[in-house]
């Protein structure tokens, strides 16, 4: 394959100037170069292809290939999704004359990927972070006070800092994951290339400038004349030029990344009102009224009940069918389907069973069950597995254990999809509340019980949860408890991690080291069963928050804890549905607010 992409090692070597025509001229014993310097610096050379007879251009530091010579500063879409590094565009270039098959081009047209959907999203220049929009929605919720489940409308500030963060990550390229010295240093090349031309497309005081291309080209001599760098020299390099630089050209993408993250909020405020005006008009011509809000509730003592008890009933649909396609169910509604596997199918009947008392005929299950998938669907996305990472549940082997060792109950960040127990907290009470979710998290008010909680992924979030537990430990005299698993991010630590570290209910810390524990897969209920489980790739923090009450009565003692931990090397058994098979769950008791 070498031989065919870059000719015989002479070949390569040999730098012409020689045209097609020609080919057939006697070849310089030395090489010539016919190049801009600039181009000899970034690291270009021309090259003549045998079986082409005619010149090519290849980068030595990229591996890239070309028929035409290529031109700096052209906008690469991979590591550079939003085009932060990219020359300004004239308005007469809007318009393409040259010919296609005159631009300059992969040297063989075999080696130019078809053009897919994922293809044309790459070309549109956008390509953001996995799973990021949904790590969004998860943090501006947290601030949201506006009408809509899903969308946020109303967020003090518009800018969101986690979106902010994860752009600036990818400034001035995506650095990704190395395993070769070949890979490590044709990032380092990369990543100097596109602080270069940052720095020439923003505005930056001379001093900026001045730092900035002094440390890329210093890093361009080093690429040059080292030849025996190892892997670890690359990096070292590459984080040394990061350090000197990152700030500097933060500084300048720091405007353009704040326009990116308000634009897609005010999106989000266009789209909330008009699906805000598309319900109203459905409700008008179905003649339904349009629900009140519900009413304050006086604080009180009560057990813990679904929050859709206290929730305004969603409008009944019907047209909603069943079909059976092997292991899966396939819920369809006026041509579209949702599909979830059987025993899934078959929990959630089992949990609106034991909660929606205000159907016994369960003649709105169907209905139910479709609004809730496609909410969800909606929340995390279509294609496959998306979104699943932020749905990760423990396994139901430390489930067993938590409940069996220290009177665990009841699940603090859950779904009807991925729930253990019977009554858990979950993001939206409105589709939830019929299989026994009591509402979010953040408005949940429990005074007594043991609880678990594996929050989603969100620095924000997981701020929000420790606030609101130490809020709950510090007014109630009753045993109360929550294990809270997060993962332990130390470059930089959290800000949750931190907090719980030193907070006066800590009673006890464990962390599972990477890759030596699992996770059940937030897409079980579509899952294969080989799928079910996936090691984690990143240190799990488990701390024991509990007032005075609730350590005398569930205290970590060393065996209770060396228990729980055994129960992880027992976590990839086979399990269908993770419904509760054991006796009766103590319920814990709560206050009566649980609004969302």
């Amino acid at each position: 394959m070498a031989r065919d992409n870059h000719g015989s090692p002479q070949e390569d070597a040999a730098l012409i100037s020689l045209s097609p025509s020609t080919s057939s001229s006697p070849r310089p014993s030395r090489p010539v170069s016919d190049l801009p310097d600039e181009l000899i610096q970034a690291g270009w050379e021309k090259c003549w292809s045998k079986r082409e007879s005619r010149p090519y251009y290849f980068n030595r530091f990229t591996n890239q290939s070309l028929w035409e010579m290529p031109v700096l500063g052209q906008h690469d879409v991979i590591s550079d999704p939003l085009g932060l590094n990219a020359a300004p565009v004239p308005a007469e270039a809007c318009v393409p004359t040259t010919p296609k098959d005159s631009m300059p081009r992969k040297r063989r047209i075999s080696e130019e990927a078809p053009v897919t959907e994922s293809t044309k999203k790459l070309k549109r220049g956008i390509d953001p972070p996995r799973e990021s929009f949904n790590r969004w929605l998860l943090e501006r919720k947290v601030l949201d006070r506006g009408p809509d489940p899903l969308l946020p409308s109303d967020c003090d500030p518009a800018v969101s800092p986690s979106m902010f963060r994860e752009i600036m990550n990818d400034v001035p390229i995506r650095l990704s994951r190395i395993k070769h010295r070949d890979e490590a240093k044709r990032l380092l090349f990369k990543y100097a290339e596109a602080a270069k031309r940052l720095i020439e497309s923003r505005r930056a005081s001379p001093d900026i400038r001045k730092v900035v291309k002094w440390n890329v080209e210093d890093t361009f001599n080093w690429l040059r004349r080292d030849n025996l760098a190892t892997k670890e020299d690359y990096m070292d390099r590459l984080e040394h030029l990061r350090r000197q630089c990152g700030p500097h050209m933060a500084a300048v993408a720091r405007d353009s990344v704040e326009g990116i993250c308000s634009k897609i909020y005010h999106f989000s405020q266009d789209y909330v009102k008009r699906i805000r005006e598309k319900h109203m008009s459905l409700l008008r011509e179905a003649n339904i009224p349009e629900p009140n809000p519900a009413a304050p509730c006086p604080d009180k003592m009560v057990f813990c009940h679904p929050v859709r008890l206290i929730s305004p009933a969603l409008p009944f649909q019907g047209g909603v069918d069943v079909q059976q396609d092997g292991s899966l169910v396939c819920v369809r509604y006026k041509g579209e389907s949702v599909r979830i596997n059987q025993s899934y199918f078959s929990k959630l009947f089992q949990l609106y069973r034991l909660s929606s008392t205000d159907d016994p005929g369960l003649e709105k299950f169907l209905s139910r069950v479709w609004s809730l998938l496609r909410r969800y669907q909606v929340m995390f996305g279509t294609a496959q597995f998306e979104g699943s990472g932020l749905q990760g549940a423990l396994p139901v082997s430390v489930f067993q254990a938590l409940h069996r060792i220290f009177g665990v109950t009841l699940e603090c960040f859950a779904s009807p999809l991925n729930c253990y127990f019977k009554q858990y907290c979950s993001a939206f009470p409105d589709t939830d509340g019929y299989f026994g979710s009591r509402g979010p998290c953040l408005s949940f008010f429990p005074v007594s019980g043991s609880f678990e909680a594996n929050p989603p992924f969100s620095e924000e979030l997981m701020d929000a949860m420790v606030t609101h537990f130490e809020y709950l430990l510090e007014s109630s005299d009753q045993p109360l408890s929550f294990i809270v698993f997060i993962p332990e991010w130390r470059d930089p630590p959290t800000p949750a991690l931190t907090r719980m570290e030193e907070s006066r209910f800590k009673r006890h810390q464990m962390v599972l080291p990477a890759f030596q524990h699992e996770y059940r897969s937030g897409s079980q209920h579509v899952c294969k069963r080989e799928e079910l489980y996936y090691k984690a790739v990143h240190n799990t923090a488990v701390l024991f928050l509990q007032n005075e009450a609730g350590f005398q009565k569930w205290t970590p003692s060393p065996e209770r804890v060396q228990e729980l931990c055994t129960a992880y090397k027992h976590s990839s058994r086979p399990s269908s549905g993770g419904t509760e098979k054991e006796s009766p769950r103590e319920e814990g008791t709560s206050k009566d607010s649980m609004n969302n």
